[in-house]
């Protein structure tokens, strides 16, 4: 797994946390430009279903961006959380606690 962060040009703009300063030498090797994919064949692009939605109102000056995945092994059961699962998913309704959340078969 790489050590870097690729710094997505559509977030390139005037939020200082990504501004890279003289001086700024560890910082610039972390947010590395983001590599063209689509141009280079040594890259192997994967791609699957994914589901798109919206979040409540953001009051802040800045706008706000925001991704999260959730990535399972297929050692992976469910367990009692004292917080709710966000979104709720309806597909663990019928799971009991201790079954495995990924079909192996």
């Amino acid at each position: 797994m790489s050590p870097h962060y690729f710094k997505p040009i559509h977030f390139d703009g005037p939020d200082p946390s990504y501004e890279i300063k003289p001086g700024d030498e560890e910082k610039a090797k972390q947010f590395l430009p983001t590599p063209d994919v689509d141009g280079n064949d040594q890259y192997q692009v994967l791609s699957w279903d994914m589901e798109f939605h919206g979040a409540h109102g953001n009051n802040l000056p800045t706008p706000r961006r925001a991704f999260s995945t959730r990535w399972l092994g297929d050692d992976a059961v469910k367990e009692d959380r004292p917080w709710m699962n966000l979104p709720p998913s309806h597909a663990m309704e019928n799971l009991k606690l201790g079954n495995k959340l990924v079909d192996s078969g």
